[in-house]
């Protein structure tokens, strides 16, 4: 992954226009070498440098402070040997890669809970 830190900003409520208006503010004040990703209720700032990430995240605090904008604001690095994003102070998976992992832990203890209501089902039936 080239850009091998971001800058990941969650939003707490706001509207998708007011999350656009932030995002193009912050696209107008972060330098060429920032690449800028929005979703529903974040905002991702891609930078291919610690010292590009920082500058980054000093950037979008001083946007979200004059829109009078709450955000979480989280510098990550990207950890290629688990193939996912983790907090550059903790060292722990960000929050959106484990909103990305929850469905299938879902999906796992689901097919498990069906397998074996089948399967207690099948017992019951006569041979």
């Amino acid at each position: 992954m080239a850009d091998e830190w971001r800058v990941s900003l969650n939003f707490y409520g706001g509207s998708r226009y007011q999350r656009a208006t932030l995002r193009d503010l912050l696209r107008s004040r972060v330098g060429d070498g920032i690449v800028i990703s929005a979703e529903k209720s974040h905002v991702y700032l891609y930078a291919g440098t610690a010292e590009a990430a920082d500058e980054a995240a000093r950037t979008a605090s001083e946007v979200l402070a004059q829109q009078n904008v709450g955000a979480g604001l989280l510098v990550e690095r990207w950890d290629p040997s688990a193939e996912a994003w983790r907090d550059e102070r903790t060292g722990a998976p960000s929050a959106a890669d484990l909103e990305v992992a929850r469905p299938s832990r879902l999906r796992s203890a689901a097919d498990v809970l069906i397998e074996a209501t089948v399967s207690g089902y099948l017992d019951c039936l006569p041979p």
